[in-house]
């Protein structure tokens, strides 16, 4: 069995053996097709395969989140890995 795996319009992926919705073979290898054709999108976009006309859309990424500086020190690294750690 092949299967497309959709998501708010938007094919997101392919799969044999269990999936989303049942496709035919042929289907399935003009997906694939399509998907290995994709076109490279610049920094900080990414291309969405559209579910009903099968046309690449270039959508922005969402910003990625401030890293945090809360890691531990080494003191309080070596509180928690010993339970001492509030």
């Amino acid at each position: 069995m092949y299967y497309k795996n959709t998501e708010n319009g938007y094919i997101v992926s392919i799969s044999k053996g269990a999936g989303e919705i049942a496709v035919t073979e042929e289907e399935y290898n003009s997906l694939l097709s399509i998907i290995r054709s994709a076109p490279s999108a610049p920094d900080g976009f990414v291309y969405l395969l559209r579910e009903d006309t099968l046309d690449w859309e270039l959508a922005e990424l969402p910003p990625e989140p401030e890293p945090t500086d809360e890691e531990p020190d080494d003191s309080e690294a070596l509180a928690i890995l010993l339970g001492g750690a509030q």
